[in-house]
């Protein structure tokens, strides 16, 4: 059995035996990790994947994630590492969540409206918003993406 095949084990007995074990554990980030872990070419890069998924999911494994700041520690000790070796080499893009884009594109409004900006402003920022909420939208069903709590 090969190593990615150790850690598939490890990311299911996580994912099957301990199904609460949902919010804030970066478990989509994982699998798409895994799923693409071949088209990793550069060994030092295999070895340091393999690295940081075995003991992420060992921690994940034998510890309760309880609150954002800890899951935000471990997304960047483990998660953000590996999301900028799949980047570099399999083509994958960090992903914002199309409500936080929403929000922002909500917030934007708020503030444009505060300033009594052109209505050109407006109709030019809810055009860009629908377009990149349509982008990220489409993104979400892809298997290249990694991200803080996915």
């Amino acid at each position: 059995m090969n190593e990615i095949e150790l850690i598939n084990d490890k990311f299911n007995l996580v994912v099957t035996e301990m199904p609460e074990k949902k919010k804030l554990y970066h478990l989509r980030s994982v699998y798409n990790f895994i799923v693409h872990f071949d088209e990793i070419n550069e060994v030092e890069s295999k070895a340091m994947v393999i690295h940081l998924l075995s003991e992420y999911l060992d921690y994940v494994y034998s510890n309760e994630i309880k609150s954002a700041s800890e899951a935000k520690r471990l997304f960047n000790e483990y998660i953000y590492p590996i999301g900028i070796i799949y980047k570099k080499e399999a083509g994958f893009t960090y992903f914002f969540r199309p409500q936080s884009i929403l929000v922002y594109l909500a917030a934007l409004n708020i503030t444009f409206l505060v300033l009594k900006s052109s209505i050109y402003i407006f109709v030019l920022l809810n055009l860009v918003g629908v377009i990149v909420f349509a982008i990220m939208h489409k993104k979400s069903y892809s298997t290249r993406i990694f991200r803080f709590d996915w």
